[in-house]
């Protein structure tokens, strides 16, 4: 297992993976080597730098071992609550999902009235862009893991803010979003499209 402290280089306090880092702080796990490459975010300094285990400081390596214990204990982010009703288990031990019937629900078509027809505006809306609302500064500084390296990917990739809430991982790895930033990103993004109706 690899253990991460905070870049010496870097000053002042940091969070990596929503943990408080200060320079005496030990962390481990592959959530964190991404943070310790200097591929990842080329151009800037690495947040975390890899330390060999035997050359903490006793505290360090207490500290550590609790969070690699700590660490164990969560279940993956990637499973969600298994439910006993969604599953069930034959005699050889395997796991077979079960899936429900969702009854389907027949909707009729509404048509408006003469009344509540609307009359719809003949000029086209001008559809506010991600450019003409923020500079790039504003914009890395506004959004969860936009940097000054990604953020003209951004521009171009996603025309408004509803593009950018609804983008897929893939589209978001094509920005140059980090994987730890999407659900935030796409949150913030749904938040600010929301206000700007």
């Amino acid at each position: 297992m690899e253990f991460y402290k905070k870049n010496p280089k870097i000053e002042g306090n940091i969070t990596v993976q929503g943990e408080a880092m200060d320079d005496d702080r030990v962390v481990c796990g592959k959530d964190f080597k991404m943070f310790a490459d200097p591929a990842t975010f080329p151009g800037m300094l690495p947040r975390l730098v890899t330390v060999d285990f035997d050359k903490l400081t006793d505290s360090q390596k207490e500290q550590a071992r609790a969070f690699a214990i700590a660490q164990g204990e969560k279940p993956p982010k990637h499973l969600g609550v298994i439910k006993s009703d969604d599953f069930l288990t034959t005699d050889a031990g395997e796991v077979q999902v079960v899936k429900k019937p969702v009854p389907l629900k027949r909707v009729e078509p509404k048509v408006p009235e003469k009344s509540e027809a609307k009359i719809s505006d003949p000029r086209p809306q001008k559809v506010k862009t991600i450019n003409d609302m923020y500079s790039p500064q504003a914009f890395v500084e506004l959004m969860p893991g936009v940097t000054d390296g990604n953020v003209k990917k951004v521009f171009n990739q996603a025309t408004t803010l509803a593009d950018l809430s609804q983008a897929s991982n893939v589209q978001l790895r094509k920005m140059g979003v980090s994987p730890s930033f999407y659900g935030r990103l796409r949150d913030k993004a749904a938040k600010l499209a929301k206000k700007e109706k």
